[in-house]
């Protein structure tokens, strides 16, 4: 006997009629729960021309993946900006160093010549007061120098979020 069953396969989820041969309702509601439907209704029929399978239409094929680095978006200005700040906050580091070492030499010199007094106190005084600038500079150098790296690593995350991962499934988008 052939039984029509009408169910929803179970992988894609659409709604499918599949013609089985069976003795029974019961048996062939069997072979169709085996083949991964979930039934809706079941339904003896007469003298009916053997038919494919599955009666549904297939899905649309799917449009080829595009190639995801067309639709990436250039983060070369990201790149060259954090690579000038970075270069720049080296040079900015590099005065400062000379601001902060500049009154030790410029203190020794004035003391091996004897055109100040030897007092300790006015002299540290005197050093730490002239080097606090050289090392409010360092800090805006290593200031400059972070933000340089975030912004590699923005640039970093940005274009991996937009990478093919190699398993087909193209790439993820933030």
């Amino acid at each position: 006997m052939r039984w029509k069953i009408r169910g929803r396969d179970g992988k894609t989820g659409n709604v499918v009629n599949v013609s089985i041969e069976a003795t029974t309702l019961a048996e062939a509601e069997k072979i169709a729960l085996y083949n991964g439907m979930v039934l809706l209704e079941a339904d003896h029929q007469q003298n009916a021309a053997p038919k494919a399978a599955l009666e549904y239409e297939k899905p649309p094929a799917a449009a080829p993946p595009s190639s995801t680095r067309n639709n990436m978006p250039d983060y070369s200005y990201l790149s060259g900006t954090a690579v000038w700040l970075g270069r720049i906050s080296i040079i900015v580091g590099i005065i400062a160093c000379v601001m902060i070492v500049w009154p030790f030499v410029q203190t020794a010199i004035l003391l091996l010549t004897h055109r100040i007094p030897f007092d300790p106190q006015t002299i540290v005084l005197a050093i730490i007061s002239q080097c606090i600038p050289g090392v409010l500079v360092l800090l805006g150098a290593a200031i400059g120098r972070m933000l340089a790296a975030i912004g590699m690593a923005m640039r970093d995350v940005a274009e991996n979020s937009f990478k093919n991962r190699g398993d087909g499934s193209g790439g993820t988008h933030l």
